[in-house]
């Protein structure tokens, strides 16, 4: 690329981005200066390096974004040559041949001593290291009896133990089960229909694991995932050739479902790399970014945008195990972390803390939200406390990442969820005269479907959101179809949790839906008719928590003499207001 040809890109994403700025005419000049009545913006400055990299696949490190060290255009166009910034053709996400279970392996070839990832056990594993456990987990594997097409249920938290077995077994060809580790009483369900014949277990969850085995209900083969990784000698495993067929299902990842269980996804090898190839090509993720990782694997989010990505991009995952706000900043802190990957109810909780006591969040150069709107408030808090605007993503299990908001102004990025992923198509199916109808998704991220029928379409799926395009073509959401209750970015079904109140046999109706908590983003309600009058809510509450994981019981019970009903006899959502 000449200085020329780098020029004319440079202008032309400028031009994208500042239109008819007063000052425009004078960027076009190499002494212009970036900061001050004459130039752009640090946020115009970071939105032209993300239009670099995106749009002209070009791979900066973590230096490009330092605001104060790139001063002209003639500055930058030096870097860039001096640095030799070109396509980067070494990220496992830009070779199409590879199906995603292949990052480590990739990625150990060609940045050997690169840290891959950060933990509690461990100041730092490369890419070499980590794909010699991944190899013996693989050996460890066959050696428990596992083949190829066995189910395997992951009852783990974030660790490094989750990350090796995940591609040992991904290489092996194992259906791989992913669930929330607080379900319990779920657990049986998810075993059954998905044929478990083993469970994969770390020191804590075993407990939840042991009291089922115990009451004779689970007949499965647990395993212990520590037991697998940093205890081998065996440091050239030979693997043999591993037939995978693209189309296989690799892993089903549950989300609650509109009948009252939990559903399982099933996704195959090909729409996994898909999906993250559509994210790692929209969002410039490179080598030299530190992701902190503490949104569960076991969600779609956080094993797709984080773990997935990570890895793909030949970044670094700092691993917490679980989310706790003080521990992330000072990690943050301390390791430089540049991206971030939360929902609403981390955000409230981040801003809690650094308003007792100043944190350097500087490193930071992507914070991002998905799974629910963040509110103005506490966007806002976070953005005086930081400096920091936090950009929203948009997906779903089924779909994978659907659209990202990467602007860098403030309001717009609350008040729509961004642009579609490259790869992906999104339409509005029979809209109103107001262009507002149903979400539907063209892309071959999409998932084969829910277990038991495999029928999703890639092309035209439709998400059960509703919505519409503004005249910039961003997407505006304005709810869901069906009804979800959103605690801390975790979806609760509501037809779950009133199947579970009216099979009470003092019950005889009931209505759940979801109210705003300032700390968890909701909290359930339920409206319940008595048959038996006798019934406290004391009882009723006894009785949930026998029956539904903990966050999925009602925080406030209400009498009421009547609902309003529908004409098939189901409970209305007139009976909210």
């Amino acid at each position: 690329m000449n200085t020329d040809e780098l020029l004319d890109i440079i202008c032309k994403s400028l031009k994208s981005i500042l239109g008819d700025k007063a000052c425009f005419n004078v960027l076009f000049n190499n002494d212009v200066v970036f900061s001050g009545g004459l130039g752009i913006t640090s946020y115009e400055y970071m939105q032209l390096i993300f239009n670099l990299e995106k749009d002209y696949n070009l791979a900066f490190d973590n230096e490009i974004w330092e605001y104060n060290k790139i001063i002209t255009i003639g500055d930058l166009m030096s870097y860039i040559h001096t640095n030799k910034i070109c396509p980067d053709c070494d990220r496992y996400i830009n070779n199409t041949t590879f199906l995603f279970h292949k990052v480590i392996e990739y990625n150990s070839e060609h940045i050997p001593n690169k840290v891959a990832i950060i933990s509690d056990f461990s100041d730092g594993i490369t890419y070499k290291q980590l794909w010699l456990f991944v190899k013996d987990g693989i050996a460890e594997l066959e050696e428990q009896g596992l083949h190829y097409n066995d189910s395997i249920l992951f009852y783990l938290p974030n660790s490094l133990d989750f990350i090796v077995n995940y591609f040992a077994c991904a290489y092996l060809g194992l259906r791989i089960i992913l669930c929330d580790i607080k379900l319990i009483h779920e657990l049986i369900y998810i075993i059954n229909e998905n044929n478990v014949t083993s469970i994969l277990v770390d020191d804590k969850t075993i407990e939840n694991i042991r009291l089922l085995k115990e009451n004779h209900i689970l007949c499965c083969n647990i395993l212990r995932a520590n037991s697998y990784i940093l205890k081998s000698d065996r440091t050239d495993i030979a693997l043999r050739n591993y037939k995978i067929d693209e189309n296989d299902i690799s892993i089903i990842l549950y989300t609650s479902g509109s009948e009252g269980r939990p559903k399982g996804v099933a996704n195959s090898y090909k729409n996994i790399t898909e999906s993250i190839k559509n994210y790692c090509r929209t969002i410039p993720f490179n080598k030299s970014d530190k992701f902190i990782a503490a949104i569960p694997f076991y969600h779609s989010y956080g094993m797709g945008s984080c773990l997935l990505a990570g890895l793909a991009s030949g970044s670094t995952l700092i691993i917490m195990s679980s989310f706790q706000p003080e521990k992330v900043l000072n990690v943050i802190e301390k390791m430089k972390a540049t991206v971030f990957h939360g929902v609403p109810y981390m955000y409230k909780m981040l801003n809690y803390c650094l308003s007792k006591a100043e944190t350097d969040l500087s490193s930071l150069r992507l914070c991002i939200n998905a799974s629910s709107k963040l509110n103005l408030e506490d966007a806002k808090k976070f953005y005086d406390l930081t400096g920091i605007i936090i950009h929203q993503e948009y997906g779903s299990t089924e779909t994978g990442t659907i659209a990202f908001y990467r602007n860098y102004n403030f309001i717009t990025n609350l008040d729509c969820v961004g642009e579609p992923l490259l790869g992906v198509v999104v339409n509005i199916c029979n809209p109103d005269d107001k262009g507002i109808g149903k979400i539907a998704i063209t892309s071959n991220a999409i998932a084969l479907g829910y277990i038991n029928t495999l029928d999703f379409s890639n092309v035209n799926y439709v998400t059960g959101d509703i919505g519409y395009f503004d005249k910039y073509g961003r997407i505006i959401l304005l709810g869901r179809e069906k009804r979800f209750i959103n605690i801390t970015g975790i979806k609760i079904n509501a037809y779950e949790v009133e199947n579970v109140i009216c099979n009470h046999p003092k019950v005889k109706m009931a209505y759940v839906f979801g109210i705003k908590n300032s700390y968890f983003g909701e909290a359930i309600k339920a409206l319940v008719v008595k048959e038996d009058s006798s019934l406290s809510k004391e009882e009723l509450i006894t009785y949930c928590k026998s029956k539904l994981t903990s966050y999925k019981v009602p925080t406030q019970i209400e009498w009421c003499d009547q609902l309003d009903l529908t004409q098939l006899g189901k409970a209305t959502m007139n009976n909210q207001y």
